[in-house]
């Protein structure tokens, strides 16, 4: 039996969440397109779509940057250096389990650098 999951690839849930601009409209362009969770019949979550996009970007960092540059130009974001280490901070610390995590930092040296300053910054709040 398929993990509750499987009808949500992260690819897709990537795919929406550029289409869509958001998680609101990625849950909005995947319902359009009739994806919904074959056991509830209901469409993903938001916070579904974030975690399975969020997978996708963990695993394909060095090719979704000018992707996720884009859905944040579309709010009239920049995406500097900073911004886009925090995101994959945040979205690695979400997905990951602690090893995992700390697995992630050893593979990805210049994200410790950016996670040492958030742990300075929120320690001297």
């Amino acid at each position: 039996f398929p993990s509750h999951d499987s009808y949500l690839p992260p690819e897709l849930a990537f795919q929406a969440w550029l289409e869509g601009g958001s998680t609101t409209g990625a849950v909005r362009w995947l319902s359009e397109r009739g994806v919904r969770n074959p056991r509830t019949n209901r469409v993903p979550t938001r916070m579904g779509v974030w975690q399975r996009a969020g997978e996708y970007i963990l695993k394909n960092l060095d090719t979704v940057r000018p992707q996720v540059a884009e859905v944040w130009s579309i709010a009239d974001r920049t995406l500097t250096d900073e911004i886009w280490h925090d995101f994959i901070l945040r979205i690695a610390k979400y997905n990951l389990s602690y090893k995992r995590f700390q697995e992630f930092l050893i593979k990805h040296p210049e994200m410790r650098i950016y996670y040492e300053k958030q742990k300075q910054t929120i320690a001297g709040s």
